[in-house]
């Protein structure tokens, strides 16, 4: 409908003695008496005026046939949306949430990095999903810092596309602003869409729908690290619950040193995170878990998924299902763990268990 709209606006753009002229000619075409008309000798256009107009029609309906596939050519500003800028066919029906974008800055010469914010720079977030809108933003920053030299431009963005997991969009690794970009070939840095987990959409829709707690899916490539700050209020408890594949979670606490603690945990099993951790993909397939965020009423034991009885003092699942090397946390038993790990499924019957969708 909307080129439709488009070419019955096009009167609005013309003069308005030619619309007056065009208008009265139409109404007299109309309401002419044609029993007073007098014959009219038609005189058919040129061999080349007829060639003109059959190619200028067959020129227009290739146009619009293949320029909604011309994303098969220029697959260098494809991303999870095919086409120029997502202007393809499908455009309408794509939706993409960005949750994080980190913009790294390494100066290799005074030997330092800072992170800037992508924000005070552009006022919309559709650089961030076009291969080369990242270049030309890497390459804006390093316009920016004359008196940088030999600078390297790295990003992290986190996206979902119409309510799947958040993954990555961009390896956080490559320098952007001398990474390889070409219109005709595929951007090599460039994260696929994680398509073998789509199942578990619906089942993220109905537990976002179904649940008064902040939920986050996320998923992530295997050897990916990422950083999570969670705000350390007693008032709420986040768990961090995986879904498919296996990580290692590593939670910073001041002081570093033996404070910190790494856990690996697999499908099915989870723990509560606190202040800031890091989580590490250690499965060779991509894995994905969930956090949640839970606002305890009472405070003490009630908060948190397991209620008072689980592992340790605090409620819910404090005390993590496995500790890198296969060891289990000393101070919680067998049937602690078994208890810990069905009041999870429990709490989270729409994720753990396939329904037919």
């Amino acid at each position: 409908m909307f080129p439709y709209v488009c070419a019955a606006m096009i009167p609005v753009f013309c003069e308005p003695a030619t619309m007056s002229k065009i208008l009265r000619a139409a109404v007299k075409c109309i309401w002419n008496d044609k029993s007073e008309s007098k014959p009219v000798d038609y005189k058919p256009p040129s061999r080349t005026k007829q060639n003109a107009i059959v190619a200028g029609v067959c020129v227009y309906t290739a146009l619009q046939l293949c320029l909604p596939y011309s994303h098969i050519l220029t697959q260098g500003y494809n991303g999870w949306r095919n086409g120029l800028y997502g202007y393809s066919w499908d455009m309408m029906v794509h939706n993409i949430d960005v949750a994080k974008i980190e913009v790294k800055v390494l100066d290799h010469v005074r030997r330092e990095q800072f992170f800037l914010d992508p924000h005070s720079w552009t006022n919309n977030n559709k650089w961030m999903l076009h291969g080369d809108m990242l270049k030309q933003f890497a390459k804006c920053v390093a316009a920016n810092m004359p008196d940088r030299h030999n600078i390297s431009v790295q990003m992290d963005i986190w996206g979902s596309l119409n309510g799947r997991f958040h993954q990555r969009l961009v390896d956080p690794n490559v320098d952007l602003l001398h990474a390889p970009w070409s219109p005709w070939l595929p951007v090599p840095w460039l994260f696929p869409l994680i398509r073998h987990l789509d199942w578990w959409r619906p089942l993220i829709v109905d537990a976002k729908r179904n649940t008064d707690d902040d939920l986050l899916f996320f998923a992530d490539f295997p050897g990916m690290t990422v950083t999570n700050d969670e705000d350390d209020q007693e008032t709420t408890t986040t768990t961090l619950a995986v879904l498919e594949g296996a990580v290692a979670v590593r939670e910073s606490r001041i002081g570093g040193g033996d404070n910190d603690r790494t856990v690996r945990l697999v499908s099915g099993e989870a723990m509560d995170v606190t202040g800031r951790h890091v989580v590490t993909t250690v499965s060779p397939t991509p894995s994905c878990y969930v956090l949640a965020s839970t606002v305890d009423s009472g405070g003490g034991s009630e908060g948190g998924i397991g209620g008072g009885g689980g592992c340790g003092g605090s409620g819910g699942v404090s005390t993590p299902s496995a500790v890198v090397g296969n060891h289990r946390p000393s101070g919680c038993s067998e049937a602690c763990h078994a208890f810990a790990l069905h009041a999870i499924k429990d709490a989270f019957s729409a994720l753990f268990f396939r329904t037919a969708v």
